[in-house]
């Protein structure tokens, strides 16, 4: 098992090599990883192992360390009391800045239930978690004050007071909150309830052969008779949100993200559009998108007719100064039987650029369009002056091949 977790270890060290050079990375295991991997005279590919993930900063924790770590940064007083009409309890939280809030829960249990003090002391705890998750950090300059105007008032539950009368209360109703639909199909599947008009009758009842009850869950059956558990869309966005950027998040595209999701057990019909929405509103995931290729502008198509009638024109140079002082050239092909028109020069202004085309056009007539580059000679007023006047398109293309 100790090598499984190795090579585990040392597989996501492989593919995620960047966060591993980057980052401390902490390591939290039920085994003793650290012994191992900190013997001097390992063999075998263990040593081969141990030599590769020397190089990263690995932190080596075990779960028990991890639990007392956890449940030592809560502080929390907890009252249990016994009320007039029933059996409630009160949560009093601490925040860091010694503010008291004060919640009442009243707990309510089936008829006839055996119902011992360790049960109601583990409700309240599970009840005072939900409040502190349910919390919001509040501005750094709010009070207890600002705290108590934020939170709805309590209402009337019948149960003793707890702390003192300023403190602000919240009733919880400890009862499981599922998605209309996993309720709408679990009520069909165990009791045969259909809604009452019959296109959704009609509906509901073809879409439940795709499902299944297991352990009291509503389940997906899958072609592989793999089950995946239904979640709702609280819990489906939750567990997006922490495969896009969690611990192990890399950003990737939605698909990407609902195959994870699917391939972890769990299913939801609306997936793939929750997943689109997180992607889109990701500064992350935009970032490392990919990236369009495409061109700026639309492709400009050849067309072949004729002869002489499409011409493609560049300028080469500078080449080392020949007898008379020329360093460029002026060359032209034809884009149907591929004729060339080279000229020598001197310099480059846009006038000899003219000159060079009423040369061209004197002896193969006027262009119907020239494919040339963006270089100043080819976007002066001079030389589109003068291909408007002879009607000659001219269309520019990338610098490399005109």
């Amino acid at each position: 098992m100790t090598q499984k977790l190795f090579l585990a270890l040392l597989v996501a060290s492989r593919k995620l090599c960047h966060y591993f050079q980057g980052y401390p990375i902490k390591v939290v295991s039920a085994y003793t990883l650290e012994r191992v991997l900190r013997i001097p005279n390992a063999a075998g590919r263990l040593g081969e192992w141990n030599v590769e993930l020397q190089a990263f900063q690995l932190e080596f924790s075990t779960t028990r360390i991890i639990k007392g770590a956890t449940l030592s940064d809560f502080v929390v007083e907890w009252t249990d009391f016994l009320d007039r009409e029933g059996t409630g309890d009160g949560v009093v939280l601490i925040s860091p800045t010694q503010d008291k809030l004060y919640y009442t829960v009243q707990l309510c249990f089936q008829h006839g239930e055996k119902v011992s003090n360790n049960i109601a002391e583990y409700e309240g705890l599970i009840a005072g978690l939900k409040a502190v998750a349910a919390l919001r950090p509040p501005p750094p300059a709010a009070g207890p004050a600002s705290l108590q105007e934020e939170l709805p008032p309590a209402p009337f539950s019948g149960a003793s007071a707890c702390g003192p009368a300023s403190g602000a209360r919240l009733l919880l109703a400890l009862e499981p909150q599922e998605g209309c639909w996993i309720e709408e199909l679990k009520a069909y599947l165990l009791q045969g309830t259909l809604p009452g008009k019959e296109e959704d009758a009609e509906r509901e009842a073809r879409q439940a052969t795709a499902y299944c009850i297991q352990d009291a869950e509503l389940h997906r059956k899958g072609p592989n008779d793999v089950s995946l558990r239904c979640i709702s869309r609280e819990q489906g966005c939750e567990l997006l949100a922490d495969i896009d950027g969690g611990d192990c998040g890399h950003h990737s595209s939605s698909c990407t993200l609902v195959g994870k999701a699917f391939r972890s057990g769990f299913y939801r019909p609306t997936a793939l559009n929750d997943a689109t929405e997180l992607v889109i509103s990701c500064d992350a995931c935009q970032f490392h998108a990919k990236q369009i290729r495409q061109p700026t502008q639309g492709l400009q198509t050849i067309p072949l007719s004729w002869s002489f009638m499409v011409w493609g024109l560049d300028i080469l140079g500078p080449f080392p100064r020949a007898p008379g002082g020329y360093r460029y050239l002026y060359i032209t092909i034809d884009k149907n039987t591929k004729w060339a028109e080279v000229e020598v020069v001197r310099t480059i202004p846009a006038i000899s650029t003219v000159k060079f085309i009423k040369g061209l056009v004197s002896r193969f007539k006027v262009p119907n369009r020239i494919i040339t580059n963006n270089g100043s000679q080819f976007t002066s007023n001079l030389f589109n002056t003068y291909s408007a006047k002879n009607g000659t398109q001219i269309c520019y293309a990338s610098v490399a091949h005109p």
